[in-house]
């Protein structure tokens, strides 16, 4: 089942500064006598940032788990456009609009690329289709329900096929395909048709903009501690550490990551 962090009551406190962070002090408790870490983690599933910071996370749970720590993973709804339309339209030419030019918009995807790259992620903007990501979602909160594996593989394989195949993962068939490859079983089309979770996922939303919420990719450890941007597996891996040791407010500085304008995010 989906965990929720609780921000009902109390906003997400902010970090320090990246330096502050890797200050720890010497501690002879090993990683596991101490508390399994829980990380909420809000995206978009089409944001470039967020697939990246995926696969940073990922290799900080590697480097934390073989330290002997112990980590639960849940992801969360944020979209950035909560009001984007239903019918998908090709990504370029909008962000070409919010870039202010064929050129600008170009040189930013670039930039991005490169960066994906070092992640062995490949994207392909041209390619790429704009859409609304209520559906996908809807489909990701499901897949929480059924477990944190389930879920995290139909994190990969939805950003996958938005940012590096060129699918619309707002469409029927494609997060039927998808659900199944991820291992969740549920009837998608009866789900997807019937609306439900809608109002759900639209109260997570809600209640993340009201804790403090503003970007993705945001982690936020213990339902407590909030770091934005994609951050760097060491710099995720140091927070972890220091979580579990139960170290006090965390603030890494911010990394790369999308707060609605124009990141190739549509």
């Amino acid at each position: 089942m989906t965990a929720t962090p609780d921000t009902q009551n109390s906003a997400i406190q902010s970090p320090r500064a990246a330096d502050d962070a890797m200050e720890l002090p010497a501690s002879t408790v090993p990683l596991t006598e101490l508390p399994i870490v829980q990380v909420h983690v809000y995206v978009d599933l089409v944001c470039p940032w967020c697939y990246i910071g995926k696969r940073r996370l990922d290799d900080a749970i590697r480097q934390f788990e073989d330290e002997g720590g112990t980590v639960e993973v849940s992801y969360l709804p944020f979209q950035l456009d909560p009001d984007a339309p239903d019918e998908p339209r090709d990504l370029m030419p909008t962000l070409e609009v919010k870039f202010g030019g064929a050129e600008k918009a170009a040189a930013a995807m670039t930039h991005i690329c490169q960066i994906a790259a070092t992640e062995d992620l490949e994207y392909d903007f041209d390619g790429a289709i704009a859409v609304n990501t209520m559906r996908a979602h809807r489909l990701l909160f499901a897949a929480g329900k059924q477990g944190p594996d389930v879920q995290a593989a139909l994190v990969d394989a939805l950003m996958d096929a938005h940012l590096c195949r060129g699918q619309d993962i707002s469409d029927t068939d494609v997060l039927t395909e998808l659900a199944k490859a991820a291992g969740l079983m549920l009837d998608v089309p009866a789900y997807l048709d019937g609306g439900a979770n809608e109002d759900v996922v639209r109260q997570l939303e809600d209640e993340a903009r009201q804790a403090g919420v503003s970007s993705v990719p945001t982690y936020v450890f213990a339902g407590r501690w909030g770091v934005s941007g994609a951050q760097e597996a060491d710099t995720l891996v140091t927070v972890m550490r220091q979580v579990a040791l139960n170290l006090g407010d965390v603030q890494p500085s911010g990394g790369g990551g999308c707060c609605g304008g124009g990141c190739g995010c549509g």
